[in-house]
């Protein structure tokens, strides 16, 4: 089943990459632009849900090259 997951999040994931940082002014709270999808994939799999895929964008703070872009598509299951 295609799930979205939330592309701002309270907490950064993604290991050691580094996330994009924005402001959310209602709320006055600094959230991270999702590195990956997948600890909100592995929440749906513990809640019951046993196959799950996104198609997303994903964005990693760090440098630009002809292989590697910080702004990416990335299919996660």
């Amino acid at each position: 089943m295609e799930v979205e997951t939330p592309m701002m999040q309270v907490i950064p994931g993604g290991a050691s990459a580094r996330p994009f940082i924005t402001h959310h002014n209602a709320l006055d709270l600094d959230m991270y632009l999702r590195i990956a999808p997948e600890l909100y994939l592995k929440r749906l799999v513990v809640g019951g849900f046993e196959r799950v895929f996104e198609i997303n964008r994903n964005f990693r703070n760090e440098g630009i090259s002809v292989r590697h872009n910080p702004e990416f598509t990335m299919m996660e299951l």
